[in-house]
């Protein structure tokens, strides 16, 4: 797969996923709808510790993890996610 394919996956996903993140999500939740919508538009794999997305919510988007150590828990509310960001 060229790399412009591959950005223009990940391009659609921001687009589908702005759309479809809703309050009271979980960032795992918000994870696996992104990497289930990246293999429905073509990606057949995921380079990093097979993680296809990274979601930080809050404090948590100050942090650097390893792939190995990456965990999702938090949730999605009114005040940590703005739905109009750009």
């Amino acid at each position: 797969m060229e790399y412009r394919q591959v950005q223009q996956i990940a391009k659609d996903t921001i687009k589908f996923a702005k759309k479809n993140i809703n309050s009271g999500m979980n960032l795992l939740q918000v994870r696996e709808m992104c990497e289930e919508k990246m293999l429905e538009l073509g990606a057949d794999s995921f380079w990093y510790y097979d993680i296809g997305a990274f979601v930080f919510a809050g404090d948590e988007t100050t942090v650097s993890v390893s792939g190995e150590q990456h965990m999702c828990g938090f949730y999605f509310n009114e005040v940590s996610y703005d739905s109009n960001y750009q």
